[in-house]
């Protein structure tokens, strides 16, 4: 049985990811004191050339030092780009293997929630890649090396050698200093800009209804409002950002001047040679080059740290589950609520209070109630989608939070009031995007009495959906391509959230058909409607008023006579 995995075996697949990634990093590190050893062959070129053969005026030696220091060059551009090479690859190893994990936890966080699925947990893992992937990590593996630099500019010169050590902790500082100073700003920037993104695609998703009904010039105002909030915390921090980095450049160079007359003063009192002189001072250029790069990259550096911690506490934080290992009984199914009550987080008013039904297979269930009496919030806690407040929701005598969703998923089935279909074929819609025989396919189109429809599209059931080039189906039509997804393979529990509210009568009819189908099968039907004339092909009802069951109230069918038949579910009546 495939099993979903559990937010602890998330937690160390990524503990395991990043094991790896820091394997690799350790022997890029290595490599990169290859590169930092054979970056020394400019300034170690000019040394020779100055001091050795310049004063002897040797034309062969000055052939040999090029050749020699020419392959060195070579080498060591070519270890430089195979560093480069392997940390892109890195990257994408890292996103490859742990998108799929946290898109599965986006979907599965956003329908425990009520929450739309953000992909704040991709766009983390996003940054991280484009950290490892840049050139800032080349900047992370250089930094170890600067002992090296600075022990070679011992050789000529103490003094010079210190003052490279100096330098490098000042520019180190100002790099802590620009952390302190913008780390405020620069979260506050990430957020406008992040909530005038928000806005954005909320007012492109509502483009109908503001063409129609001319609502562009408010929505504009109200854009160019976040906009300018997004835009003036951005100025706010580049302004900062740049009198730090501008006293950075000032110092760095001040430095190199200060450097050179130094140099040149011991140059004067013959303790330095010209030679040592040019050399140490690139030596000192190459060895805080990497601080340097390291101030300018701050600010990816720390975002990079924020993503890993981020998707570390997202993962971390994942839904726990059992993952139910028993065996699903297909043969005999029954669900049974207990006493279920569920309240949305950081609400002290219950949407669902003392719920208590069973349902066996082969039976309908009709929901019932005005607008917010929680009807669909039952149904999602019926489905699994929501943990109860209190309470049980069991299906085979196993809490629905317990099953293994992969598993179970093939017995469920569920037509939500906004059916979205996904971006691939009729075919694949329908077998819910998996690989499938096309004929259960068609047994699911026809018990959905959608097969003629499907004949009649341009390419049958290989037509594509959505996209540049899709057919863009109507309300009615993707709500039955949505009810033939629901009754795709072996579904024993299948709920309706107003199945019928895009339908018109021939729709309406092929779904009461489509649900008696069902229950001939043996399955169980939980159908939520406004439309009495469809309840009464129900075998139980249920009424629900502000989340409770109606104890004395009748259903407005009964009275209609469209009820006649079924029982009515009532707090008095549910325990029997």
């Amino acid at each position: 049985m495939s099993r979903q995995p559990s937010a602890n075996q998330e937690l160390r697949a990524f503990n395991k990811a990043l094991a790896k990634c820091r394997q690799v990093l350790l022997v890029l590190c290595v490599i990169s004191l290859f590169v930092n050893m054979l970056s020394l062959a400019v300034p170690f070129y000019l040394l020779q050339i100055i001091d050795a053969v310049i004063p002897t005026r040797s034309s062969d030696t000055l052939i040999l030092l090029t050749v020699f220091f020419t392959a060195a060059l070579l080498c060591y551009v070519a270890l430089d780009t195979l560093r480069s090479a392997a940390l892109a690859r890195l990257g994408t190893w890292l996103d490859r293997s742990l998108s799929g994990m946290l898109l599965r936890g986006s979907i599965s966080r956003a329908a425990r929630r009520s929450r739309k699925t953000s992909n704040a947990g991709l766009r983390d893992l996003w940054t991280l890649r484009s950290f490892l992937g840049g050139s800032n990590v080349t900047v992370m593996l250089d930094l170890p090396w600067l002992p090296l630099f600075v022990a070679i500019i011992f050789l000529f010169s103490a003094t010079l050698a210190w003052m490279t050590v100096a330098g490098a902790f000042i520019l180190l500082g100002i790099a802590f200093v620009n952390d302190l100073a913008t780390r405020r700003l620069a979260a506050e920037a990430g957020d406008v800009s992040d909530g005038a993104l928000d806005h954005a695609h909320a007012v492109m998703r509502n483009a109908n209804v503001i063409e129609a009904m001319g609502m562009h010039g408010e929505l504009v105002r109200r854009w160019n409002r976040r906009n300018d909030e997004a835009l003036a915390a951005q100025a706010r921090l580049g302004t900062r950002s740049s009198l730090i980095m501008g006293g950075a450049k000032f110092f760095r160079n001040f430095w190199q001047i200060a450097m050179i007359a130094v140099a040149a003063w011991l140059v004067i009192n013959n303790q330095l040679t010209i030679g040592g002189m040019i050399a140490s001072l690139l030596l000192m250029r190459r060895g805080l080059q990497p601080i340097d790069r390291a101030i300018s990259s701050w600010r990816m550096v720390v975002a990079a740290w924020r993503a890993h911690n981020r998707i570390k506490s997202r993962i971390g934080k994942g839904e726990e589950g059992t993952g139910h290992k028993g065996f699903f009984d297909s043969a005999h199914t029954d669900l049974r609520v207990k006493t279920l009550s569920y309240a949305y987080p950081g609400s002290s008013s219950p949407v669902l209070s003392e719920v208590d039904f069973r349902l066996e297979g082969g039976e309908i269930l009709g929901i019932a109630g005005p607008t917010a009496a929680g009807k669909s919030t039952l149904a999602r806690l019926l489905l699994g989608n929501l943990q109860p407040t209190a309470g049980r929701v069991m299906l085979n005598g196993v809490s629905m939070q317990d099953w293994d969703r992969q598993a179970l998923g093939r017995h469920i089935g569920y037509l939500p009031q906004d059916v979205e279909l996904f971006e691939g074929t009729v075919r694949e819609n329908i077998a819910r995007m998996q690989d499938s025989d096309i004929h259960e396919v068609m047994a699911a189109a026809a018990l959905a009495r959608i097969d003629r429809l499907i004949a009649r599209l341009p390419q049958g059931y290989d037509t594509p959906i959505g996209g540049e080039a899709g057919l863009v189906l109507s309300g009615g039509q993707r709500q039955l391509v949505g009810l033939a997804r629901a009754v795709y393979g072996d579904v024993k529990l299948v709920v309706l959230d107003e199945p019928d509210a895009n339908l018109d009568q021939d729709g309406r009819r092929a779904l009461v058909e489509a649900m008696l189908d069902l229950k001939e099968r043996g399955a169980m039907v939980v159908l939520i409607s406004h439309r009495t004339s469809i309840l009464k092909h129900t075998d139980k009802a249920l009424l629900l008023r502000r989340g409770r069951l109606e104890a004395d109230s009748d259903l407005p069918a009964r009275r209609d006579g469209d009820l006649a038949d079924a029982t009515l579910i009532t707090k008095s009546s549910s325990h029997d």
